[in-house]
């Protein structure tokens, strides 16, 4: 069974237990330092964009009021910390990423950043 076949029948089996209706499965599946999160279709995804310090960061407008984005380490070395501010229509916040980042790998997606607006981001510090 593939991951999404697995992921696809846990939400079926908790929507039903629930009594929840059911709605349709995100096509793509984000594979995020072994973990694995439902996201927008993959061809809703901008290109990566370089912000610097060997991080690009890659951004999805989820809805008319909801927009998320996703890290890549265009370094050679894991990323251990990086802490970055962002600027959406509700103001400026700070935040950090959840877990380390290898060499080409990705971390976020809607389950783990989202914004009001199209943020404009600016990266604070990174540990390698």
């Amino acid at each position: 069974m593939t991951t999404k076949n697995l992921w696809s029948n846990v939400l079926l089996a908790m929507t039903l237990s629930v009594g929840l209706p059911l709605l349709p499965m995100p096509s793509a599946l984000a594979h995020t330092q072994g973990n694995v999160s439902a996201v927008p279709m993959s061809s809703d995804w901008s290109a990566y964009e370089y912000l610097g310090n060997g991080v690009s960061v890659s951004y999805c407008q989820v809805n008319n009021t909801t927009w998320t984005w996703k890290f890549r380490n265009d370094g050679d070395t894991t990323i251990t910390y990086m802490s970055f501010e962002y600027v959406d229509t509700r103001g400026s916040h700070s935040d950090v990423i959840p877990s380390n980042i290898s060499p080409g790998g990705s971390s976020g997606g809607w389950s783990v950043y989202t914004a009001y607006s199209k943020p404009d981001i600016r990266i604070k510090s990174v540990s390698r």
